[in-house]
């Protein structure tokens, strides 16, 4: 299912920015200074911890990436993943 919409990333859990199987993201951090961590995933199973996470910090973002791009290391990535530390973080999210 594709998704175009604006994701509450909660603090301190892994939020889920696919809404199903995606090949390409595009996404943005919305807040004005908080960072958030994003990790690709090859099943529904969220990540564990911050190891090969991508930073994303405030106002940034990708657009129309292909996961394999981003999470090269991960055969076939299919989810992504948000974490964030400290309060909510807006993202915006758009993806196949």
């Amino acid at each position: 299912m594709a998704r175009n919409a604006n994701v509450s990333v909660s603090a301190g859990a892994w939020t889920q920015l696919t809404a199903d199987d995606a090949i390409y993201i595009t996404l943005q951090n919305l807040h004005a200074n908080q960072t958030i961590y994003i990790k690709g995933a090859t099943s529904a199973s969220a990540p564990t911890d911050l190891e090969g996470a991508i930073k994303v910090g405030p106002g940034e973002g990708f657009e129309n990436a292909t996961l394999a791009e981003l999470f090269r290391g991960l055969t076939s990535p299919v989810r992504v993943y948000a974490f964030t530390y400290y309060e909510a973080v807006p993202v915006a999210v758009s993806h196949d």
